[in-house]
């Protein structure tokens, strides 16, 4: 198993996405028939945009492009700044279309700037010589974009909103009709089942796994990380977890140069780091029973 996710090549990724669309918009078309709705077009333009794209990939320069299973840190960014003022100009559209007054027009511009922006500071020499040489593996990065869309989705249906009640007030679930036991038990399974997806990921590139506690110790960096991102108990969302994520790792490079620096002592660092990741889980559970006191959340008796 090990590096066996580093090794799916992006052309077969592509073809993977293009099957599930392809079976997902075809059972919707069923569905919808079967039900004599209206007749779906716009499935029907999904699924032929799919497979032009996917035609697209017998191109040979663009099947040469894809037939690896490594990316370039300067190629991620380029897509990634592409794929993200693509998906701004989509939504500045739609707002002109269909007006929102929630919408906010100056933060999607100025995301537009900062992904131009983060495409510029690639031109400068030494920034350039770093994002070309090194190689980032596709697939892992691939499902935790997945991942943080399947989230986005999954929270706007019914039964994610469903969690949302449940994790804010069990009482005013079980008032509202909501089956709280099979809620629960439901998220308990899907984040148990994703967790699995993340320590495959952890575990191809480590290589050992300690049978009894490895779980143990991988929970505790997730809780940190997340909560260093800006989440509390009762709410986290993709972007606290990925900014917790940055910033969380980048004290176990930090940390000990910092200790070696100041003090001439890696290890001074070293606790410092530790000191942090279990403070902070700390910290939010005492701001989170502090809060709870000083203002009671409903709760469902015993």
């Amino acid at each position: 198993m090990k590096y066996a996710l580093d090794l799916v090549k992006m052309v077969d990724l592509i073809l993977i996405l293009f099957i599930v669309l392809a079976l997902l918009t075809v059972i919707r078309i069923i569905t919808q028939l079967r039900n004599k709705q209206k007749f779906p077009v716009k499935q029907l333009v999904i699924l032929a945009l799919a497979g032009l794209l996917y035609g697209l990939t017998y191109i040979p320069a663009i099947e040469t492009y894809l037939m690896t299973d490594r990316l370039t840190v300067l190629s991620a960014i380029e897509m990634g700044c592409a794929i993200w003022v693509l998906y701004s100009i989509w939504k500045l559209v739609n707002q002109r279309l269909k007006p929102d007054p929630n919408f906010k027009t100056r933060r999607t511009l100025l995301m537009i700037l900062l992904a131009g922006l983060l495409y510029a500071l690639t031109y400068i020499p030494f920034i350039e010589e770093i994002v070309t040489r090194s190689t980032i593996a596709v697939l892992p990065f691939a499902l935790i974009a997945g991942l943080c869309v399947f989230n986005q989705l999954f929270l706007s249906t019914r039964i994610g909103q469903d969690m949302r009640t449940v994790g804010q007030s069990l009482v005013i679930a079980n008032a509202s009709g909501i089956n709280v036991d099979k809620v629960r038990i439901l998220a308990m399974i899907i984040s148990t089942v994703l967790a699995s997806w993340g320590q495959l990921i952890y575990l191809q590139n480590l290589g050992t796994f300690a049978t009894y506690g490895a779980h143990l110790q991988v929970g505790q960096f997730a809780i940190a990380a997340l909560l260093v991102g800006g989440a509390s108990v009762q709410k986290a969302t993709n972007k606290q977890a990925i900014t917790g994520v940055i910033l969380f790792h980048t004290l176990f490079i930090v940390a000990p140069e910092a200790g070696k620096v100041l003090f001439d002592n890696a290890m001074i660092g070293e606790y410092f780091r530790v000191f942090v990741s279990y403070g902070v889980i700390a910290l939010a559970l005492a701001m989170h029973a502090w809060q709870r006191k000083k203002k009671p959340a409903l709760e469902m008796p015993q």
